[in-house]
């Protein structure tokens, strides 16, 4: 009948209409969470680098330019038993802006910000102390800078594998502390001593190749014709100025392993000067 085909009808726009309301529902709905995700995405960028796999962290060594100061991370420890990090930094200043109290600050990517405590912070030495760092840290940023509210800072990255595990992390002395860096810095010295060399036994190696090499094109020049001889001497002469190239190069090598033995005789005396201090 006519009636019921009216009534249907009315019935069949009212379900047309819930049903658009909850589809215009469901994409606003779906448009508010993409953009909360967009925001959360490229904040997450202000701290750390990367998202997903594991960050990059900064290798031990790196020296960094920052507000006119050089920054160089010696070293960055992690005790899981104490919960806890400690990060060392030779810090030198040549600024003229009066700052000697930086600000530090370090964020896990999940928790937020962490505990951060200063140890020592004099004679271009800075230890800085993470506390109660999460179990399961994946990834932490270390920033320094040089107010707590500067927008300019200096960041540093490690990750849950690159991060050196230690037993234990102790309390040292500040005396100690000093005598710790320049032990450290002998280390340094005495693996670039050993690379050296290395390098120079490498270097001596090519010369003991090249005489070989001329050697036997001297003894083949008997059988050559007089091109071939002219063309065999071009190649001896391009040896011997390969020789000359790695005896220079040893040269250079000896210089610097005398300038690290110095270095380390320097380190030495310091170590002694703050030994003798911490006895008085």
């Amino acid at each position: 009948s006519e009636l019921f085909i009216r009534l249907r009808k009315k019935i069949m726009k009212k379900q047309l209409k819930r049903i658009h309301l909850k589809k215009s529902v469901f994409l606003e709905g779906f448009v508010v969470v993409y953009i909360v995700l967009l925001i959360a995405f490229f904040t997450s960028k202000e701290w750390f680098p990367k998202d997903g796999k594991l960050i990059q962290a900064t290798p031990i060594g790196t020296t960094t330019t920052f507000a006119d100061r050089d920054f160089t991370l010696k070293r960055w420890d992690y005790a899981p038993k104490q919960k806890m990090m400690e990060l060392e930094f030779q810090i030198l200043n040549h600024s003229t802006d009066g700052i000697e109290n930086l600000y530090y600050e370090a964020v896990d990517r999940k928790e937020g910000k962490l505990e951060v405590e200063k140890i020592y912070e004099a004679d271009n030495l800075t230890i800085i102390r993470i506390n109660n760092v999460p179990d399961k840290f994946k990834e932490i940023s270390f920033r320094i800078k040089l107010t707590q509210d500067a927008e300019e800072m200096l960041k540093y990255f490690t990750n849950k594998k690159a991060v050196n595990h230690v037993e234990e992390i102790k309390d040292h002395s500040e005396q100690q502390y000093l005598i710790n860096r320049e032990e450290m810095d002998i280390a340094e010295c005495e693996a670039k001593i050993e690379e050296n060399r290395n390098a120079i036994a490498e270097q001596e190696t090519k010369i003991n190749n090249a005489n070989e090499r001329i050697n036997s094109l001297l003894g083949a020049k008997k059988y050559q014709t007089e091109e071939e001889q002219l063309n065999t001497d071009i190649l001896i002469q391009q040896l011997e100025a390969d020789i000359v190239a790695y005896q220079e190069a040893i040269a250079d090598f000896d210089s610097e392993i005398t300038e690290y033995e110095a270095k380390i005789e320097e380190h030495n005396k310091k170590i002694e000067e703050y030994k003798q201090g911490e006895q008085e």
